[in-house]
């Protein structure tokens, strides 16, 4: 019995420990980097992008992914009017002045967020999606395990409760990802100036890249005392996209000037390319015991891919595949693989595939391949 009371109590203290270190990362300002690649998600760069910390208003990436994903769904529409209720005309901090009962367009609303950093817009979202922002927040912390984002808690729509809420640069550049494939967005991330209410309430992005950088995307700027300047930038050239996401700086313009840098090493550093498709596949594979000798074979799926540039000529492959398959033989039968390398490093794999199907040899089957025959000699 002793040794039972002493082993819970040594789970109960390393609990405590885990938590106790999660909540010290929070406090602690920490500026952290992080370049990933827009199409794959590999990481080109990091600093500190693991460690969990506040990301103040940047954690509005998460309201933004789940309003962008119900109106792809059809449940909400950039046309439609939502309605204020108290919860958002008792915002502080960044608001557009929502007055309870005023309604506003959905579009105008993503304008208060994405370019006026607006918590009472926040609020109207989460309210109208979920009820209330306490079941919203639930449905953010959800999407967030469904993303992979081990290292982040929400605790609010807005990013204003920074004591118990963490991210990380590397969590913030999944929800960017994930973001930025929302075209309808894109005009609303890249305007550096709006209006709302016929001119009577001004817009003005604090993410200065919008203006003056090549292929910018968006995505969003944040500050609070506890994070500090933050920014997670996205730009797109030909197929290339790269995301960028830069916390915990104490000047503005820092945070820009490191963004825009990092932005930089990633379209001069790499390139981004879709793998050729073998010559050896183009013969097919043999087909035992069916109507038809060969089938054609194709990869799957050939999906953009990033190498450092110049490197092209360099890439491998090493085919897996059957040199003859019984039949019967289905369409789009998974029968090989491919695996494409560059100095030894895997940089694509995708499966290979039967283009058409090929139906097994009976007496019936031989028996109409020789009227066939006969009718057209």
């Amino acid at each position: 019995m002793i040794k039972k009371v002493f082993a819970v109590l040594i789970v109960f203290a390393i609990f405590l420990f885990r938590t106790n270190l999660i909540l010290y990362a929070t406090e602690e300002k920490i500026s952290s980097e992080i370049l990933i690649d827009g199409n794959t998600g590999q990481v080109l760069y990091e600093n500190n992008s693991d460690k969990p910390v506040h990301i103040g208003s940047l954690n509005k990436l998460m309201t933004l992914l789940i309003i962008a994903e119900y109106i792809e769904s059809g449940k909400l529409s950039v046309n439609d009017e939502l309605t204020a209720g108290n919860n958002a005309f008792n915002e502080t901090g960044a608001v557009i002045w929502l007055e309870t009962g005023e309604r506003m367009l959905v579009s105008d609303l993503l304008k208060g967020i994405i370019i006026g950093n607006a918590n009472d817009a926040c609020i109207v979202f989460a309210e109208e999606i979920s009820g209330s922002e306490k079941d919203f927040v639930k449905l953010m912390n959800k999407r967030a395990d469904e993303l992979g984002m081990k290292n982040t808690v929400f605790t609010d729509c807005k990013g204003t409760g920074e004591g118990k809420q963490y991210s990380t640069a590397y969590d913030v550049a999944i929800i960017t990802k994930e973001l930025i494939k929302y075209d309808f967005l894109i005009p609303y991330m890249t305007t550096y100036m709006d209006e709302l209410r016929n001119g009577a309430t001004q817009l003005v992005n604090t993410n200065t890249l919008v203006r003056t950088y090549d292929g910018i995307l968006g995505v969003k700027a944040g500050y609070s005392e506890k994070s500090g300047y933050s920014l997670s930038s996205a730009a797109k050239r030909g197929d290339s996209v790269f995301i960028s996401v830069i916390i915990g700086y104490d000047e503005k313009e820092d945070c820009i000037k490191k963004a825009k840098s990092i932005l930089d090493k990633g379209f001069s550093s790499y390139e981004t390319i879709r793998p050729a498709v073998p010559k050896e596949l183009m013969s097919g594979v043999k087909v035992k015991n069916g109507t038809a000798e060969n089938i054609l074979v194709k990869p799957e799926i050939l999906s953009e891919t990033i190498i450092p540039i110049g490197c092209s000529d360099d890439i491998e492959y090493k085919i897996i595949l059957p040199e003859c398959i019984e039949a019967p033989v289905f369409k789009n039968q998974k029968i090989g693989e491919i695996t494409y390398y560059l100095y030894d490093d895997e940089i694509y794999r995708t499966d290979i595939i039967t283009t058409d199907s090929v139906e097994k040899m009976t007496f019936f089957n031989a028996l109409l391949i020789l009227l066939k025959s006969a009718i057209s000699f």
